[in-house]
């Protein structure tokens, strides 16, 4: 039986040492996700910025645009009388 249970704590240590690497693979893993996650969120930071660069710029030109209707329209009345 001395020898079933060192066997037995053999095989009871390896599994301790399996469980502490896999625990360790799985945070490492989970880092990776996390450090992608962050990349992909930079990503997509930078395309946000650059799309309310380009919504601010249309509106400008959207403003600029009434503003010269507005214009014309006042000398198209100014026309009419």
């Amino acid at each position: 039986t001395c020898f079933c249970r060192k066997v037995v704590e053999m095989f009871s240590e390896e599994l301790r040492i399996l469980d502490h690497n896999t625990a360790e693979y799985m945070v490492d893993v989970m880092q990776d996700e996390i450090d992608a996650l962050k990349l992909r969120n930079v990503g997509q930071q930078e395309t946000i910025e650059g799309q309310q660069e380009t919504i601010e710029g249309q509106q400008e030109t959207i403003d600029s645009l009434q503003e010269e209707i507005a214009y014309l329209k006042a000398q198209l009345d100014a026309l009419k009388q």
